[in-house]
Parts: structure tokens; sequence; C-alpha cells
């Protein structure tokens, strides 16, 4: 079976050798260029912007919350909600969120690191709506400073949120502006006006409200025990 290779002269062994390294050349170059694709497409995802919205509860209010936390700028930033996106604070005219320019006109430019914070929502409010959405499925698009286009999915639910108590937590500058503002209070003290003591009882206030909660709670715990009946 391998007697030709007996018969092979030392010049066909050197054809074979060169067709060999061909071969293996062939391979590495194509292995080489794969890994340059890769680590192109890998930094060029590293330096693009990337557009994030989110929600966000603070005691009981829900905030939207749009932030770059990309490494460039992106530009052109618009914004689609399916279904269209409502809030029981702007149907009281408590907001005008659903009419602000970011979400109607989109954002011309989003630096990295820049976010914006938008009041949207009541949260015990909005869970006694059966009629209001409480997902939303959001499609963002922008481009880059190369005009490359990009576009991000994401879903919006406020169910997430339901339940959920959190704690704001306050830096240097809100501690600086409440030192400012004692300041400005006890220098208005003086012997003609005197110290105003007013009795205010938190406990009870945070009983009502405990149990407000509570009961809307209860309230959708029957609701969807009767949503599951034949």
């Amino acid at each position: 079976m391998w007697s030709w290779l007996v018969g092979l002269t030392s010049e066909n062994w050197q054809a074979i050798g060169s067709i060999g390294t061909l071969v293996v050349a062939v391979f590495a170059a194509a292995y080489a260029r794969n890994q340059v694709s890769e680590a192109r497409r890998i930094r060029l995802e590293q330096s693009q912007p990337q557009v994030v919205i989110d929600l966000e509860a603070h005691s009981l209010l829900i905030q939207l919350v749009i932030q770059n936390t990309g490494p460039t700028t992106a530009r052109n930033v618009r914004f689609t909600f399916d279904p269209a996106l409502e809030s029981t604070l702007d149907e009281r005219g408590k907001t005008k969120v659903l009419s602000s320019k970011i979400l109607t006109d989109g954002i011309k430019s989003l630096p990295p690191g820049k976010s914006y914070r938008l009041l949207l929502e009541h949260g015990p409010d909005r869970y006694k709506r059966s009629d209001l959405a409480r997902s939303y499925e959001v499609t963002v698009v922008f481009t880059d400073s190369q005009r490359s286009a990009y576009r991000e999915q994401y879903t919006l639910d406020l169910d997430v949120l339901y339940g959920h108590t959190s704690v704001n937590v306050y830096g240097i500058h809100e501690v600086a502006q409440a030192v400012r503002e004692i300041k400005k209070i006890v220098g208005g003290w003086g012997n003609d006006h005197g110290l105003r003591v007013t009795a205010w009882d938190g406990d009870k206030h945070d009983a009502e409200e405990r149990e407000y909660i509570q009961g809307l709670r209860e309230e959708q715990l029957r609701e969807r025990s009767r949503s599951h009946l034949p």
C-alpha cells in the first residue's frame, strides 16, 4: 500500500515539504486574521456609547432613569415605548413626564456618565390601576461620533419594584446644602420670634402608611386569586 513512498526522490520530498509548509502558513494566516477581527470587534464594542433606560424606586415614587454607561458620547438618542407610556401622576398634573422633550424629541447629545431622572409614577396609585400596563418594551436608537447606528431593547417591569423598600443615600453636596439650610433657619431665630415647636405623631403616620400599603398588597392578592378561578 505504501510502496509508492519508496520511489520518491529527494526532489519529491522537498515538494511535499513545501506543500506542507504552505498549508500550515495558510491556516496560521487564517487564524491570525480571525484573531485580528475579534480584537477589532471587542475594541469597537468597548469604545461605543451604551444608552440604558431603567426604573428606580425612591420610597413610594418611581423614576425613569436614562444614562450613557459607555465611554463615548451618544448622539440623536430616541425612545419608543410599547405600549405607549402612561402615568397616574401625569394624569393628575403632578408631573409632565409624558410630554417631556427628552421622550418626545429625544436627546441630541448624551456624554459618558451623563444621566437623566424623570419622575414617572407613584407606586401605590399605579398598583391600584388594573387598566394600566405593568410592563413596557422600550427600543432605544442612537449614533456615535462616526454616525454608526445602534439599537438596544429593554423591558421596564413595574412589578419588579412592587413591595420593595429603599434607602436614600446622600453625598457631600446634599450634606453641605442641608447645613446651609440649617444655618439660614437658625440665623432667623431671635428674641422677637423665639423657637416654634410643632408636635407631629410620626409613629401614627408610619403605621397608617404601612396599613395602606398592606391593604394594596392584599387587594392585589385577591385579584390574582380571582383571576385563577375557572
